[in-house]
């Protein structure tokens, strides 16, 4: 499981407003792929065992295949995320198990825009484009729940940051 403690390294006075992940709906096709490895030899589970040795591997394989593809779905799903805190952004991405990029940049002076695409826009999924100081190029976070709220919870914070208003934690 992540554990923000180790990347966030808050400054004095700086506090986490919310953490959000991708939607579950951006992990469903791996998580009904590996339930399929992972149930599909228990209906053959017979079959499979008077083939002896050989249907014995399959089954294990089997098995294996599908407890390696919901485990690693859920974690990087776990692992991908944006943390708002009341002065800054943070987008932590997790392509594998030692692959971690962290961007991160100052609320001040950044513009969020929101795109939907297809079927996201029914499921209420969109895509958050960043453009801040700091970085040499926009910031895409893809799959995020509710990105129209999102957009207005950063925009809200970075106004409030702006006016010197102090941002309540969650």
């Amino acid at each position: 499981m992540l554990h923000l403690e180790e990347i966030l390294a808050l400054q004095e006075g700086e506090r986490v407003v919310s953490i959000l992940r991708r939607s579950l709906f951006t992990v469903a096709p791996t998580l009904l792929l590996a339930a399929l490895f992972f149930a599909t030899p228990f209906f053959f589970l017979f079959p499979l065992l008077r083939m002896g040795f050989v249907g014995t591997v399959i089954l294990c394989a089997c098995i294996a295949i599908g407890a390696y593809l919901g485990l690693k779905g859920v974690l990087l799903w776990d692992a991908n995320v944006l943390v708002l805190t009341d002065r800054r952004f943070l987008v932590v991405r997790q392509h594998g198990l030692w692959s971690r990029r962290v961007i991160e940049a100052p609320l001040a002076g950044s513009q969020i825009t929101v795109k939907r695409k297809g079927w996201s826009g029914a499921l209420r999924i969109g895509e958050l484009t960043i453009i801040g100081q700091g970085l040499s190029v926009p910031v895409i976070v893809s799959g995020m729940p509710a990105a129209e709220t999102v957009a207005r919870n950063i925009q809200g914070l970075r106004d409030a940051q702006s006016a010197g208003f102090k941002v309540r934690t969650v």
